[in-house]
């Protein structure tokens, strides 16, 4: 956080610069006739009633940090009353190339070591903040509260509550929870002593209490009967201690009883692997919890995580961070590569011994603590109509992971290439292929060189990005012609990708705008939302809810008609 306050205030762009962009992400959308009436409808909102929306927005600027982020977390992701499981929590997974140890106990172990080792900086404010080109530092404010944290579901809007200090996390195995400690006698755990007692977890055979199997499906399924089961069913007694536990630990840990693995040569092992990480069974991850940290039987990892808190880069760090601390850990496992600057390790006792168990000796070995529930048949209902929404929902994703090794971003750098926009430009070339036209495309691009700043939108799909596709499937078009035009994309991409990422929140100026009164958002290209609040984005799901996020490529089902954009990148 030693930079935070050196940070520049996200400042309001002008109405003009606001509707210019506007226009230009939906001229590729539009046929002529619509496109002049837009173009007018444009005008008379810039002339009239969007001077007093922009008084109000640059009247916040000045006393508010920053003017868009707080609206983001309300409306975008609090106020959403549908589930957050698949439409909003995002997830990741292992790195599938690398497998130091199928002990599944142990992997854990030196996991969720790492992760502590990573909190005990945040805490400490020793984690180095993340430099643009080594020389702008980025806004570190998402990091507070990566741990201890929780989503508390509401009747009309949630909450985020963020606890200040945590010496346990809660363990999912088999239907039932535990409170395991982590710190004991004043000291971090080692990971040995970790294993002990994840593996006391998995040698006891006691039976989960009636309805403790499918209580996480709570938080997969609508929030309204969650927040009122939350009241009437967990505010006093033991279901109130217990559910203080899972709130209150650093994070949640599930200990998965069926393997994940990657197979080059059958893609449906990592596509199985992927839904495990972003919706699991619908009721064997607490997706209130800033994130639940995945272990497969076979010691295969991955994770789900609340978005509302924070967004994708803030997690990816972490991640990253613990893989590469974990692989620097042991002596004998391949070095995963410089990722991050990370601690090393004061004791050698880490990595892994050659039957894939934790080193080291344990000293101090605290028995987990069973969670215990009472739930009345009420309650017990909701939990099993929260169960049929999730997997109702679930059961509406097609997911597919794609393994492509002919070439990377080495290859797009070597030939002066951004690997953003040559990505994008694919995307929008293979669902020209698809759909036959052009649809409204979200890219995120994150503004966090303003203080508080989250994500701003980066509409990909743009007058030259649809003539290239088209001159790509022009056989009168030649090769050089078709060099041409990608080239030129691109500088396009990356000038308006820089643009959205060192300058200011264009198309959010807009989002937090009551529209009841303002034409020109009446068109395909936006959606109202009930409390009349924008939401743009570029493949919405059949409720209205912001799409789903993932860590590699994914594909929505396609329905028959109104055929949306497929693939999202991540973020």
């Amino acid at each position: 956080m030693s930079y935070q306050f050196s940070l520049p205030k996200l400042f309001v762009p002008s109405v003009k610069e606001t509707v210019n962009k506007y226009l230009r992400s939906v001229k590729p959308l539009m046929e002529d006739e619509k496109y002049q009436r837009m173009e007018k409808l444009s005008k008379e909102f810039q002339e009239g009633s969007g001077k007093k929306f922009n008084r109000y927005l640059v009247l916040k600027s000045w006393w508010a940090t920053n003017y868009v982020s707080d609206w983001w977390e309300d409306y975008v992701y609090l106020s959403g009353r549908s589930p957050i499981m698949v439409n909003s929590n995002f997830y990741a997974i292992d790195a599938v190339l690398l497998h130091p140890s199928k002990v599944q106990v142990a992997r854990a172990a030196n996991i969720i070591h790492a992760m502590l080792q990573y909190r005990r900086d945040l805490d400490k404010e020793s984690l180095m903040p993340l430099m643009l080109n080594k020389t702008v530092p980025l806004c570190s404010a998402q990091y507070e509260r990566q741990f201890q944290t929780t989503r508390i579901p509401g009747i009309e809007k949630d909450t985020i509550v963020h606890y200040k200090d945590s010496k346990h996390i809660a363990v999912y195995h088999k239907g039932r929870y535990f409170k395991v400690y982590i710190h004991f006698r004043g000291r971090l755990l080692k990971p040995c002593e970790i294993e002990v007692s994840l593996q006391k977890i998995l040698d006891d055979d006691v039976e989960p209490a009636v309805g403790e199997e499918h209580l996480a499906a709570l938080t997969a399924g609508d929030r309204v009967p969650w927040a009122k089961a939350r009241q009437e069913y967990f505010s006093k007694g033991k279901n109130k201690a217990s559910l203080d536990a899972i709130e209150k630990a650093a994070f949640v840990l599930a200990l998965d009883e069926e393997p994940q693995d990657f197979d080059e040569n059958d893609p449906s092992k990592l596509d199985r692997f992927a839904r495990s990480m972003l919706h699991g069974k619908g009721h064997d991850r607490w997706f209130d919890k800033s994130f639940t940290l995945v272990v497969a039987s076979n010691g295969r990892i991955g994770f789900n995580a609340e978005h509302s808190w924070a967004d994708a880069p803030i997690m990816a760090h972490l991640w990253e961070f613990s893989l590469s601390e974990e692989f620097q850990m042991g002596a004998d496992a391949p070095i995963m590569g410089h990722l991050w600057e990370v601690v090393t390790a004061d004791d050698r006792d880490y990595g892994y011994t050659d039957d894939g168990h934790t080193r080291g000796t344990a000293e101090i070995c605290p028995n987990p603590i069973k969670l215990e529930w009472e739930f009345p048949k009420p309650c017990l209902q909701v939990i099993e109509n929260s169960l049929e929404v999730a997997k109702q929902l679930l059961n509406d994703v097609d997911l597919h992971l794609l393994y492509h090794n002919q070439y990377g971003k080495g290859f797009m750098k070597s030939v002066k290439i951004s690997p953003d926009a040559y990505i994008q430009l694919a995307l929008q070339l293979a669902y020209y292929r698809t759909a036959k036209k052009f649809d409204l495309t979200y890219e995120s691009s994150m503004t966090r060189l303003f203080r508080e700043g989250r994500t701003e939108t980066v509409r990909s799909c743009t007058v030259e990005s649809c003539q290239f596709a088209k001159a790509m499937d022009d056989p009168t078009v030649t090769v050089s012609i078709k060099k041409t035009d990608i080239f030129f994309d691109i500088e396009v991409g990356n000038s308006e990708g820089m643009c959205f990422y060192t300058t200011m929140a264009e198309e959010f100026t807009i989002e937090p705008i009551q529209v009841e009164d303002c034409n020109i958002f009446e068109n395909q290209t936006v959606i109202v939302s009930d409390n009349g609040s924008l939401q743009i984005i570029g493949a919405p799901s059949d409720n209205g809810a912001k799409p789903s996020v993932t860590s590699m490529f994914s594909e929505k089902k396609f329905k028959k008609e109104g055929l949306r954009v497929p693939l999202h990148l991540s973020r």
